[in-house]
């Protein structure tokens, strides 16, 4: 069921057998030292494709029943937004780590509740707003935090995607991956301002200004549900009083930096102190450690297992993501 590493193995179990956890997470999970126990959905179907597959542990309609039968040491929730704040609160009153995709919850009120419970009973809830450990965005936020950056001025992004069923379910659904970039990146944030345009039933596009809380930099994020989802369709731009920044398509980082005076000497040789630095990652995108690597799956997957063995800690919990929530939740309220 897994390659191990040494040590004894985490008993994992599964909540969702869709798409993404049977195409993307569970590969890559193989990688690591657990021994997925049981997996759950509400669909028979797509649990006997999952275990004729991947050979995996008994197979479940109810994660409770689960959870109770298996007691698994973590669980990963990838449904929606109703049942990963049920099955977290669940696990956790469990004594049970447990990581959900986005949205972890409905709304901010949710989130404390849940981040009150996770210091409660010491165990965790983990986020998978896997921009946190995107290449890109990891170098970004390391920049940022650099004296020589100064001041960030000005966040700017923006996210093409496809058509969604509603402008709600594009906010919560899409648009707070991109809250919660800012959040990681800046911090607390606040004063939404919204422009929207309808194109359709379920097309249209968002510029959703914002200032953030410790620097007051300017922030907008726009975002359209008009085109095809294929890459590219992502990018970040961040000004600093030193310098600034692009993460273009998670792939490619690009920063610029102030450098030294060069009126009359044209000729001025390179510097380690003043020219710009880009990033691109190397050796392809094939399917030796997966295509999502530069988008911080793999990252996200590893450290969990690892916090949840006991081995450091998980760097996005709950209590992380109140800002992001409490953001959504104001935008939210603002376009009913």
């Amino acid at each position: 069921m897994a390659v191990t590493t040494g040590g004894n193995l985490l008993k994992l179990a599964l909540v969702g057998c869709g798409s993404f956890p049977f195409n993307v997470l569970y590969p890559i999970l193989r990688n690591q030292p657990i021994d997925l126990v049981g997996i759950c959905d509400i669909d028979p179907a797509r649990t006997e494709k999952f275990s004729r597959f991947y050979k995996a542990g008994r197979a479940y309609t109810d994660y409770r029943e689960m959870i109770r039968t298996e007691k698994p040491d973590a669980v990963i929730c990838v449904t929606n937004l109703d049942v990963h704040y049920e099955a977290a609160k669940f696990c956790l009153e469990n004594g049970v780590n447990v990581l959900t995709e986005k949205a972890p919850c409905q709304n901010a009120a949710q989130a404390e509740e849940l981040a009150a419970l996770q210091k409660k009973t010491g165990k965790f809830m983990g986020v998978a707003f896997n921009r946190r450990w995107g290449t890109g965005y990891v170098l970004a936020k390391q920049v940022i935090g650099e004296s020589e950056f100064g001041k960030v001025s000005m966040f700017y992004s923006k996210f093409n995607t496809r058509a969604y069923r509603d402008l709600d379910f594009f906010v919560y659904n899409h648009i707070i991956h991109l809250f919660d970039l800012a959040v990681y990146l800046l911090g607390e944030l606040a004063n939404p301002v919204i422009q929207t345009l309808i194109y359709g039933e379920h097309n249209g596009a968002m510029a959703i200004h914002f200032t953030a809380v410790k620097s007051k930099a300017i922030c907008t994020i726009q975002s359209s549900a008009t085109e095809d989802e294929a890459y590219p369709m992502e990018r970040l731009d961040v000004a600093g009083t030193g310098g600034n920044l692009v993460v273009d398509n998670w792939r490619d980082f690009h920063y610029d930096r102030t450098g030294p005076e060069r009126d009359i000497n044209f000729a001025a040789p390179l510097t380690n102190s003043g020219d710009s630095l880009s990033w691109r990652p190397a050796g392809g995108y094939g399917l030796g450690r997966g295509i999502f690597s530069y988008m911080g799956f793999e990252y996200l997957l590893s450290e969990f297992i690892n916090a949840a063995r006991g081995e450091g800690k998980f760097s996005c919990t709950i209590e992380d993501c109140i800002p992001t929530m409490k953001i959504t939740d104001e935008v939210r309220r603002q376009i009913k």
